[in-house]
């Protein structure tokens, strides 16, 4: 086994002497796309090893064709840094902690960042602080909500929203969600998203990214709302950024927090949403699972699957 792996992994005890025992290794933590390709066909790569918050572009043909690679192993549930088609028909094999149920139970990173998006967003925090640089001391223009107060809707009540609903319920927030494939005893359930949107403080999106869900937050949807709090940790692909913009500007959004970006395979400056103010948009760049304890647990849980395939 050749490993090419494009992935910083040195901080994580274990990860690199693992895959060290696994074959021979070219350690290229953050190799720029146009040179993936050459690096692994000078190494003979038989196996990327990656993970998309390093990886800053889509995996495919690009890289691959003419190469050895025969496996793509990805620390990560989602895998829309990969172009599954294409390894689909060049036979490359794509392993990832997907359905690795009770690996990803102990994961809980990403549903914390969900609940810190909100708690900065209702009490206006890189606002206030940003106002403080500058030389003021006042609260009147940072009134903000309580958690107890709110009226929270989790679209997608699966690992990561169930836990966002736990912390919520936890301080006291009435809990509704959206999922056409849950039936919950602990929360109520809605039919529709824009139901969600009528009647919610904070919507908190929890969907992989598939055929319908992306864009499926967008214009129809965002204007069933009235001053809504609008997290999202999933992924860009799942709202309408343009019409997320839109929406801050006519008040049916109060506040967009994202830890994601439509474009963050490309170019982020493209993104709208970056030019808006720090009341309206919080954005943090993908690091909903950048905690030592969530990547230790990912990165060798995919070592244990790469080595399986030996």
């Amino acid at each position: 086994m050749r490993i090419l792996c494009i992935t910083q992994v040195d901080h994580i005890p274990g990860v690199l002497d693992r895959l060290s025992d696994l074959g021979s290794v070219s350690y290229r933590p953050g190799l720029e796309s146009d040179l993936v390709r050459d690096a692994a066909i000078d190494h003979g790569s038989t196996v990327i090893f990656t993970n998309p918050n390093m990886q800053g572009f889509v995996l495919g043909s690009h890289h691959l064709e003419g190469t050895g690679v025969k496996t793509i192993c990805t620390a990560s549930t989602g895998l829309n840094h990969i172009d599954r088609s294409y390894c689909q028909s060049a036979g490359i094999r794509v392993i990832s902690i997907t359905r690795e149920i009770e690996t990803i139970k102990k994961i809980t990173s990403t549903a914390e960042l969900s609940f810190a998006l909100m708690l900065s967003a209702i009490r206006h925090l890189p606002d206030s602080q940003a106002s403080v640089r500058e030389g003021n001391w006042s609260w009147k223009p940072y009134l903000g909500r309580q958690v107890k107060d709110l009226t929270v809707g989790i679209v997608g009540l699966g690992r990561l929203g169930e836990m966002m609903a736990g912390y919520c319920h936890a301080f006291g927030a009435k809990v509704l969600y959206v999922d056409p494939n849950v039936v919950s005893d602990k929360f109520e359930r809605v039919y529709s998203v824009e139901k969600l949107f009528q009647i919610c403080d904070v919507v908190s999106l929890h969907v992989h990214v598939k055929d319908d869900t992306r864009k499926m937050i967008n214009s129809r949807v965002l204007s069933c709302g009235s001053g809504v709090t609008l997290i999202n940790t999933s992924r860009g692909e799942i709202v309408s950024e343009i019409d997320i913009v839109n929406s801050l500007g006519t008040g049916e959004l109060a506040h967009y927090a994202t830890d994601v970006l439509a474009d963050e395979f490309d170019d982020i400056t493209k993104s709208p949403l970056l030019s808006l103010p720090n009341r309206l948009v919080t954005v943090t760049p993908h690091i909903g699972g950048a905690t030592v304890g969530a990547q230790s647990i990912a990165y060798h849980r995919a070592v244990d699957l790469l080595e399986e395939t030996r």
